[in-house]
């Protein structure tokens, strides 16, 4: 085939050579090309698809709660712009040159996003590498051995810091609450803080140079790279990450506290075996402060077995004079022994570095039980490690003191509460079988963990919206599907779901009865209800998870026959967890919704109709319905200044009247004035005019 073959071809290509030869006809060479250009459009879909799923998050439609957040908050996370620029420039551009020209100029970092956990990972080993091998060619065996892979590991973990120190230019930051991705603010934002001077100091090749001078001295390269303890920061900032996203912050803890000390111990044995070397270990003893061969010696294993020794002859039949002589027979007891063990032999780089560790162990927690210096200097190092060893041990203490308190601070309180609740119980002599349901309904809370989490202090910490998020996440799929609610406001029923409070039932309890005045409505967490006749005897069907009881009877809706009264009885099956909503908040939500009022009302009323339980054109009252505490404040405000207004007028009138007869009465006394000596005259008119004419007067007057 003369003819040079496009693999970029695509499907294209694979039908031409289809149509001119067949399979069957084309040669060895043509049947390969085909096969490599069928894996090569396989891989190409599979690589795309595998692109826009990462990327553009398609791997599944969105959930309910997704789409209810992007309604309530319109501030939803949304795939960062740089990663759609960067899979739109992956699917334009062709070379990998322009790929990776395109992927270098758009790039940011997110300190926290996934990507910057798992790089600060990789820093973080190559950190503790350094701190772990820097010192560790103090011994030559090492040196001897593993100089050139030891060489290579450096030049790796250099590549490692200096792609770390490039990639702080992209590190996203905060300004004035804002994140700013723009590549040149951030390029300048870093350059001109002292950090970026600090990690440039932290990896200055200066090994490099020695390097060429001194090619083999592992000891001199180990020195110049001091500067790379410096990043030793990246470790205590990967637990700080791996401590925020883990569920069992108290393991990394105590992790962070283990590689502390075992950096800090190893430290010491390499200080502690340099000084050693020094003083010429070599010729050292036992009773030496230096290390010395004699004090690890390699294990001796019996060649015979222990389990059979007589038949396996593993010791020596001693007469009674050798027993009591023993120490003139000590020598051929030592080379009938020789023969029946062999040793494990251990490299000597292992066992000088477990004595050295060892040391510095005893040392640094103060134990002591070693040889004491002999010289100044060994006194001042010794004294130094013991003052360093005194602070290591207290805050050892301290940390596994703080990581036990922390992680009991929980069952302590609830031990507490329990305790309490059992001397409560003793001393008002409540039955038995009472007393044991309340410590299973204990025991229930702390297996569930309800009683590990405090709900309401997590609702009090965490800021109004990311706490709504939660809440949305977990109730807001049930409550769509309740019908009083469906196609309800979003931002109504976001409202409600802030103020559901969690409730626990326990095996037997009654959520409510038949008759009962409604003043919650419920959404069944977990656990399972059962309706039941009134005397709890017949069970008419069951509530399971995801359910909603009670919402009816907040609404008071006009010409209800059910009125605000449950129409029947729910027991609890077994424990159960139930979210709970007063009248009161529901009021309050529809409150902020004018609108969403007469909604449900509506709806109410279409459910009852549909179930025959409402009574048509009954006027609402207005006051009868249960209203939020303003509203209610509104209308007794109202009620007020109408009866108000109805006492002015009747204390008007009263005025009015009073008035007038206070004119009468002084009309009647003046005339009665005016007529005194007429009557005093005529006793007989007067009489008449007392008994009756005046009397009439004054009934006329009145």
């Amino acid at each position: 085939m003369g003819a040079s073959v496009d693999l970029e071809g695509g499907d294209g290509v694979v039908q031409g050579m289809e149509k001119e030869q067949g399979l069957g006809q084309v040669s060895k060479y043509g049947q390969f090309v085909y096969v490599l250009l069928l894996v090569k459009n396989w891989q190409k879909k599979v690589l795309q698809k595998r692109i826009s799923t990462i990327l553009f998050n398609h791997p599944k439609p969105p959930t309910i709660q997704d789409q209810m957040c992007a309604k309530i908050f319109k501030n939803q996370e949304k795939v960062s712009r740089s990663l759609v620029d960067i899979g739109s420039a992956l699917s334009v551009s062709n070379s990998f040159s322009g790929k990776l020209e395109v992927v270098l100029s758009i790039f940011t970092i997110d300190t926290t996003g996934s990507l910057y956990y798992y790089w600060c990972c990789l820093v973080a080993i190559a950190s503790f590498y350094n701190l772990i091998f820097m010192v560790i060619n103090i011994y030559k065996e090492f040196a001897d051995i593993f100089f050139e892979q030891w060489l290579s590991a450096n030049f790796i973990c250099d590549g490692i810091y200096a792609v770390d120190f490039l990639l702080n230019f992209r590190i996203e930051f905060l300004d004035n609450g804002l994140l700013i991705t723009d590549r040149k603010e951030l390029f300048y934002h870093y350059l001109l803080t002292r950090q970026c001077l600090h990690d440039f100091l932290k990896i200055i090749p200066v090994d490099y140079l020695f390097t060429f001078v001194w090619p083999q001295s592992a000891s001199i390269i180990a020195l110049t790279r001091v500067n790379r303890i410096l990043m030793s920061h990246k470790i205590l900032e990967f637990y700080d990450k791996l401590e925020m996203v883990t569920s069992y912050p108290l393991i990394v803890r105590l992790l962070r506290l283990v590689t502390l000390n075992f950096v800090i111990f190893h430290w010491v044995g390499c200080i502690y075996f340099w000084i050693s070397t020094i003083y010429g270990y070599e010729e050292a003893d036992l009773e030496d402060w230096v290390f010395s061969s004699v004090k690890i010696n390699n294990p001796l294993v019996p060649n015979c077995d222990a389990r059979f020794p007589v038949k396996s002859k593993c010791y020596m039949h001693e007469s009674a004079w050798m027993a009591a002589n023993r120490h003139l027979t000590i020598s051929s007891l030592n080379s009938y022994y020789a023969l029946k063990t062999h040793s494990i032999e251990f490299n000597n780089l292992v066992k000088k570095y477990l004595l050295c560790y060892y040391w510095s162990s005893l040392t640094l927690v103060t134990l002591g039980e070693q040889a004491s210096p002999r010289y100044t200097p060994q006194t001042i190092f010794e004294t130094l490690v013991t003052i360093v060893g005194v602070c290591v041990f207290a805050a050892i203490l301290g940390n596994v003191g703080n990581m036990v308190t922390s992680s009991n601070a929980v069952k302590t309180k609830y031990n507490e509460q329990l305790d309490n609740c059992k001397q409560y119980m003793r001393f008002r002599h409540v039955d038995f079988h009472l007393q044991k349901k309340v410590c299973s309904w204990f025991d229930y809370m702390w297996v569930s963990n309800c009683a590990k989490v405090d709900e309401d202090t997590i609702a009090d910490f965490l800021p109004d919206r990311l706490y709504g998020q939660l809440a949305i996440h977990n109730h807001m799929e049930t409550m769509t599907k309740v019908p009083l609610f469906k196609d309800c406001e979003d931002g109504l029923l976001y409202e409600i779901i802030l103020r559901l409070k969690q409730v626990v039932f326990s095996p037997g309890d009654y959520i409510c009865k038949k008759g009962d005045i409604g003043k919650e409505m419920y959404v069944v967490h977990e656990g399972c209800l059962e309706v039941v006749s009134e005397d709890g005897k017949v069970v008419f069907f069951t509530i399971n998870k995801g359910s909603v009881i009670g919402e009816l009877a907040l609404l008071n809706i006009p010409g209800s026959l059910k009125g605000n009264k449950r129409t029947a009885s729910i027991r609890s099956v077994g424990y159960s967890q139930l979210y709970s909503l007063t009248k009161e908040q529901l009021w309050e939500c529809i409150h902020e919704f004018p609108n969403a009022k007469e909604t449900l009302i509506e709806k109410g009323k279409e459910i009852l109709r549909k179930d025959k339980f409402l009574i048509e054109n009954v006027v609402d009252d207005g006051f009868e319905m249960c209203q939020s505490v303003e509203e209610t404040f509104t209308l007794l405000q109202k009620q007020c200044g109408k009866i108000k207004e109805e006492l002015d007028g009747y204390t008007t009138s009263f005025n009015e009247s009073t008035k007038s007869v206070k004119k009468r009465l002084t009309s009647l006394e003046r005339n009665f004035s005016l007529n005194k000596q007429t009557f005093k005259t005529s006793g007989k008119k007067f009489s008449t005019i007392t008994t009756d004419n005046c009397d009439i007067l004054v009934i006329e007057e009145l």
